[in-house]
């Protein structure tokens, strides 16, 4: 009878442990599998771990897994160094996305904007700060961490998995642990680091997988997979770390993007680990993530949101300047302002709140103009109102 009652027991701990954890520095719920896309797919899921207690809304780090766009998946376990962060006071998403043998690239990203949308969509419900999100990934998951960090503001890698168009994809940070970045080079940067054995550019390898072709033969494709191609100023701060040992990705891939924003003075810090392969522990030691977390504090956790402008020009069906018209921008939230187009049909709103949702609509009494749906997260939101034939 005595152990009856202690196998009950035990049961009903291990219930609770999987809904809530707890360690001595916090305690978090974790929420799993939900889909992101409206889709039944394992692929299009993500699992929340999302600290108790808090007064506020959070910011987020979403976790991107390796595996070489081959394998991977989004579980975390109890000991998995990310969840420090669900500890701390960061909600951690940790997401799923197409692998090569579902779909070949820009599939990945796709999904992973997908996820970013949906969460900044579903803010409100799970205390998600949408003017603070993060991004982090290792290996393939760095690869696609970076292209989130580089394209924002690029329709061609947003897609429309799972919908939510109307909010961004942008984040405000990226953590990129030794992620590919321009794949026609990564069998020379391998042999100047001395790595024999790499042969990127065959056919069956990772990256020609995921791209639908041997790399050196369809240069387009990769050129669209590099996040080097996708850079502009306002583009997120960047924490880079690479393994000097590492034959797998070799550092020169990490290397090459830091040089890219160290020539544009872009906000970005280049770490590389010394006697650190693929990975392993030397990255996930205490020293190394304390490493991490002063960037995430300094670049996520203690950002404070600035008023933001929005601005751009109404025109006709022929592409002229209208003036004089009345240019509107509401939000869920109530808020609303009006502006008047100049001569040319230029307007412009000065101190918008970030992060809202604005529908930004013309008033005009000779051309008819659709509302456009909006998430202004940086200062350099344009957005052009045409009219219809």
């Amino acid at each position: 009878m005595r152990s009856s009652k202690a196998t009950f027991v035990l049961v009903a701990f291990l219930i609770l442990l999987a809904v809530s954890e707890s360690t001595a520095q916090g305690t978090f719920t974790s929420i799993r599998d939900i889909a992101y896309a409206g889709d039944p797919l394992d692929s299009h899921k993500l699992d929340l771990h999302i600290p108790n207690g808090a007064t506020g809304p959070l910011p987020v780090v979403i976790w991107i897994h390796g595996g070489g766009w081959q394998s991977g998946d989004k579980t975390l376990g109890p000991n998995s160094f990310q969840l420090r962060y669900a500890r701390n006071g960061y909600v951690v998403a940790s997401l799923n996305y197409r692998l090569s043998s579902e779909a070949i690239f820009p599939a990945q990203i796709h999904d992973c904007k997908a996820a970013i949308r949906w969460l900044r969509a579903n803010a409100a419900q799970y205390n998600l700060d949408p003017t603070r999100f993060g991004v982090w990934g290792s290996s393939a998951g760095g690869h696609l961490a970076a292209l989130v960090g580089t394209t924002g503001d690029v329709a061609d890698m947003e897609g429309s998995v799972g919908g939510n168009t109307q909010y961004s994809s942008r984040v405000q940070a990226v953590v990129d642990w030794y992620g590919p970045t321009d794949f026609l080079q990564m069998d020379s940067h391998a042999q100047a680091q001395g790595c024999t054995a790499s042969n990127h550019n065959s056919a069956n390898s990772a990256e020609s997988l995921l791209v639908g072709c041997p790399i050196q033969t369809c240069p387009e494709a990769v050129r669209r997979a590099n996040p080097l191609t996708f850079y502009t100023p306002d583009d997120s701060p960047f924490f880079i770390q690479h393994g000097t040992t590492d034959c797998t990705v070799a550092m020169g891939q990490s290397q090459i993007l830091q040089a890219l924003f160290q020539d544009q003075g872009h906000d970005s810090v280049y770490t590389p680990i010394a006697g650190a392969g693929h990975g392993g522990p030397l990255f996930s030691a205490e020293s190394n993530l304390l490493q991490v977390d002063a960037f995430l504090r300094s670049r996520l956790r203690d950002l404070t949101p600035q008023p933001l402008s929005i601005s751009g020009r109404v025109t006709t069906p022929a592409g002229q300047g209208v003036r004089n018209v009345k240019v509107l921008i509401t939000s869920p939230s109530g808020t609303s302002a009006s502006v008047t187009t100049s001569s040319f049909g230029y307007y412009q709103f000065e101190n918008v709140a970030s992060g809202d949702v604005y529908t930004i609509s013309a008033v005009s009494k000779r051309y008819r103009f659709a509302p456009r749906v909006l998430q202004p997260l940086t200062d350099l939101t344009s957005v052009d109102l045409t009219g219809l034939e």
